[in-house]
């Protein structure tokens, strides 16, 4: 373990001299740059790893032996660019050669690593970095997406017939946001099951301090896009409220400002895909997996659409109702594309290892393809899991 983790370090390490490397080069610039971003999307996803239980995998092990032999490969490519001194052509085009078969190797093998990510089951999220957040503004004006304004948002929930709760009708729905109403913790958010007009709903509460605003109007703007659709959960409305609290402060009683921002959606009773992956489903058989796989792929069709990405498409995003259809859910890093786009390139990292297109972690491309991927091992996942658990008799493997 220790000496997979001293690798990790290693290999974030030599992605770092390759960055500083490519910023001095005098030749093969183009190829150099292109190195030295995928290393530098590659070092964040690595940084992440460190506290993974993916790194004790044997493959996983073997996995980063290669790309550490593959990145000192590239530094020291990178670091030949950097000579003032002649080459004549047919070194220089040797040279060019080398520098894209290794550019095209770290891609495999960030793929491999991906791919061993999810095979062994021990996935990660990636987090938006705190730089990139700040950036949440340009980056939705990118996308397409709308920006949110009192006046906007109120004509959004007037003409899709979202409701606007205010935080004392969330407290009472969850009494009081109680521990015995929690039904999960993310990295941005809490959701609680909660009761509103004798119906069960869902309250997800966004964590105030990192996502200030964006996150509700982010949810209100897909889901004006969305509308309803059978194989997405149902969003019914927000909180969006600031109250000022006295709170300690070095000795001292001050008065703070703090920002609620919920979202309230139905209440999806029978868990999640990764419950049925692991076996903690009751017994099923192929019309029921069929149903489920069918209405994953129309609830996918149907964002796209839209000209939405999901991002994030994993087991515990599929959620399923009291019939046990599908429901994708969790739109936080979804992207909404103007009518004419189809993809981008974004510096942005974010998502959940093992589940990430190829072309994302190494490229930071942007396009329906990304749910595509994701899609498809969402399937090989659900029938592989049904099939270890000797399920189907002849799909044992």
């Amino acid at each position: 373990m220790s000496d997979a983790l001293g690798r990790v370090r290693n290999i974030v390490e030599v992605a770092l001299q390759i960055k500083e490397a490519v910023d001095t080069v005098r030749k093969n610039k183009a190829d150099c740059y292109e190195i030295g971003r995928r290393v530098s999307r590659l070092s964040a996803i690595l940084s992440k790893m460190e506290n993974l239980e993916m790194v004790k995998d044997q493959a996983m092990i073997q996995a980063l032996e290669n790309l550490e032999e593959t990145l000192y490969r590239a530094l020291k490519l990178v670091r030949a660019c950097q000579s003032t001194r002649n080459i004549h052509l047919g070194a220089t085009g040797y040279l060019t050669k080398e520098l894209r078969q290794v550019n095209q190797v770290i891609m495999d093998q960030i793929a491999a690593a991906n791919w061993i990510t999810q095979d062994a089951g021990h996935l990660g999220a990636v987090e938006s970095s705190s730089s990139s957040a700040s950036n949440n503004d340009t980056r939705f004006g990118a996308d397409g997406e709308r920006k949110s304004d009192p006046a906007c948002m109120e004509h959004f929930l007037n003409q899709s017939g979202f409701r606007m709760f205010s935080l004392s009708e969330m407290k009472a729905a969850t009494n009081n946001f109680s521990e015995h109403n929690l039904i999960g913790r993310g990295g941005s958010a809490t959701v609680y099951k909660g009761v509103i007009s004798d119906v069960l709903v869902a309250i997800k509460r966004f964590c105030a301090a990192r996502h200030l605003r964006r996150d509700v109007d982010h949810y209100v703007n897909v889901f004006a896009l969305l509308g309803q659709h059978q194989n997405i959960v149902c969003f019914l409305g927000y909180c969006q409220e600031t109250t000022y609290e006295k709170m300690l402060y070095k000795g001292r009683y001050v008065e703070a400002e703090i920002t609620s921002m919920i979202v309230v959606e139905e209440y999806t009773p029978n868990g999640n895909l990764s419950d049925i992956i692991e076996g903690q489903c009751p017994q099923m058989d192929w019309s029921i997996i069929f149903q489920i796989i069918q209405g994953m792929a129309q609830g996918i069709a149907h964002l796209h659409w839209k000209n939405i990405i999901h991002m994030d498409l994993k087991p515990e995003n599929i959620l399923f109702d009291s019939n046990m259809n599908p429901k994708i859910c969790d739109f936080e890093m979804c992207k909404i594309f103007d009518q004419e786009v189809t993809q981008e390139v974004t510096e942005e990292l974010a998502g959940t290892l093992g589940y990430m297109a190829p072309e994302y972690i190494a490229q930071g491309v942007i396009s329906a393809k990304n749910d595509v991927y994701s899609f498809g091992l969402l399937v090989l996942s659900t029938i592989r899991g049904m099939s270890r658990l000797g399920r189907y008799g002849k799909l044992r493997v």
